[in-house]
């Protein structure tokens, strides 16, 4: 069985590198960009569920609460918070593909072509 918001937030957190989308977070070490990859999104992933319980996917709180807890696991500043969330919020857009997350213009064309079918 899948959980689909554990699906989603470990894509959101680690990025997808088949469609050119990057973790929450990277860093540059011996000359090659290195990010959160998989298994690293899925200890922050059972992190949050052990300090907030269950996800829930519109929690106004829910990607600052992630940024903070990979600021702990990689040791790195809290003032990285703000750029981790927008990077977040930016995978976000790219990656959950609800109707919710689509530009409205986008949407206002598919219901449109709803209609006329």
């Amino acid at each position: 069985e899948i959980d689909s918001n554990e699906s989603l937030l470990i894509k959101l957190i680690s990025g997808d590198k088949s469609d050119n989308i990057e973790s929450a977070w990277c860093q540059i070490k011996n000359g090659k960009k290195r990010g959160i990859g998989e298994k690293g999104a899925k200890v922050i992933y059972d992190r949050y569920i052990e300090e907030f319980g269950e996800i829930d996917i519109n929690d106004i709180d829910l990607y600052e609460n992630i940024a903070d807890i990979i600021c702990e696991k990689k040791k790195i500043s809290k003032t990285n918070i703000e750029k981790i969330v927008s990077n977040i919020e930016n995978n976000s857009k790219l990656i959950d593909l609800r109707v919710s997350n689509l530009p409205n213009d986008i949407v206002s064309k598919m219901s449109e072509k709803y209609k006329s079918l």
